[in-house]
């Protein structure tokens, strides 16, 4: 079996005569698969075999195409190969195959009689930038365009390499959380490093920007220097939805949540709430070793992941009112107005200018047919403080 390609290869060749081109896609995925379901390492050994014998000293090859996310390192894959030569979405050359460009969009959408639709197309799938070349998804193109009824939805969710990017962004280290949060509300990082050899089963604390850069969920904005120093951002907003969905996940499930939260939210009782998130964040902080380094990103990704598991509709940084409130929860009977903040002293004059920006803002506003509160927390390192006031 992992010598079917390169049997089939030879067999090519002496039935036509003439020396065999081999286009392997999407190679890295049934090692994905073996990250997944714990065959990891025999996967490997199978694919050192399969494709070693295809493309080393293989006399039918004329000449290959293997296309992947990752390369991966570590696994003696490629490492014996002859003239082996790497092009990656960071790369200049071959940029503009690595997706659809503008103008094929554009020739797209007139043959679908869709061009009307382009700001919306552009806006939803748009974004990349591989090398200098500007690219769309051509995976959400064509699904866009086979789609019946033409829906601007996001198809990159069903595709199969979601399931990798969840499980190492549930294996992140909880320090990178607050750069998690941060992308998601500024839809950008600075100064990350690119890191050219994942391995799967090493991928940790800053590798996993690199590996979203090359599994399409980022992409580089602006490079700093010669060691791969780039800005990063969220390319469009199909991805976003995605991504979003994604990191709210892994939120609930490394934040320490209790029923005893969710119920005081549920029945709008305040005193229970304070008591029980102030004790959340005693235990769970100590846990996650909090330091001062942390900015606000990291408290309000917190608190979003403890708010998202509680029955309530939540939204965060969305404009209401005059402004954008930090996280805004509700459900059919309750409006939750939080703003966060961080404060090494003056901490009550901090509270008290929280509250003031609330009711200047009035973020409230949309759900004054419903009980409203406003709640502030303070935040000092491992300790806060949760105040509210209602409506």
């Amino acid at each position: 079996m992992d010598s079917a390609l390169s049997n089939l290869m030879y067999m090519i060749k002496k039935y036509y005569e003439k020396p065999v081109y081999v286009f392997l896609d999407e190679y890295d995925a049934p090692i994905q698969e073996g990250y997944l379901n714990d065959y990891y390492d025999k996967i490997i050994s199978f694919m050192q075999t399969f494709m070693g014998s295809a493309f080393k000293g293989n006399l039918a090859l004329k000449q290959g195409l293997i296309t992947g996310v990752t390369r991966v390192s570590g696994a003696d894959l490629f490492s014996s190969f002859n003239n082996l030569s790497v092009c990656s979405v960071i790369e200049t050359k071959y940029s503009q195959y690595f997706g659809f460009t503008k103008e094929e969009v554009q020739d797209l959408l007139k043959k679908y009689y869709l061009f009307s639709k382009y700001n919306d197309v552009k806006k939803m799938y748009d974004g990349y930038l591989f090398g200098k070349t500007n690219i769309y998804n051509p995976w959400s193109i064509l699904s866009y365009l086979s789609n019946e009824e033409h829906s601007l939805v996001t198809y990159w969710s069903n595709t199969g390499g979601t399931n990798i990017v969840k499980k190492l962004i549930e294996n992140s280290s909880i320090f990178i959380k607050d750069k998690f949060e941060k992308l998601l509300l500024d839809n950008s990082l600075d100064n990350i490093k690119i890191n050219k050899n994942l391995v799967l089963t090493e991928v940790e604390g800053e590798d996993i920007w690199s590996f979203l850069i090359y599994a399409g969920y980022l992409t580089p904005i602006k490079y700093i220097d010669a060691d791969r120093f780039i800005t990063l951002k969220i390319p469009n907003k199909e991805i976003y939805n995605n991504l979003s969905d994604i990191i709210i996940q892994w939120f609930n499930k490394r934040v320490n949540n209790n029923s005893l939260l969710s119920e005081a939210l549920m029945l709008g009782n305040m005193e229970i709430l304070k008591k029980e998130f102030e004790n959340i964040v005693i235990n769970s902080f100590s846990y996650y070793d909090v330091t001062e380094t942390h900015d606000e990103y990291f408290y309000h990704a917190f608190v979003l992941g403890l708010l998202t598991s509680a029955n309530l509709t939540v939204e965060s940084n969305k404009e209401y009112g005059y402004g954008r409130p930090d996280i805004l929860g509700y459900n059919k009977d309750y409006c939750f107005v939080f703003e966060l903040k961080k404060c090494s002293d003056n901490i009550d004059e901090m509270i008290e200018q929280a509250f003031n920006q609330i009711e200047e803002k009035k973020y409230y506003a949309k759900y004054m047919d419903r009980k409203v509160y406003k709640i502030v927390i303070v935040f000092n390192g491992k300790k806060c403080k949760l105040e509210y006031r209602d409506k």
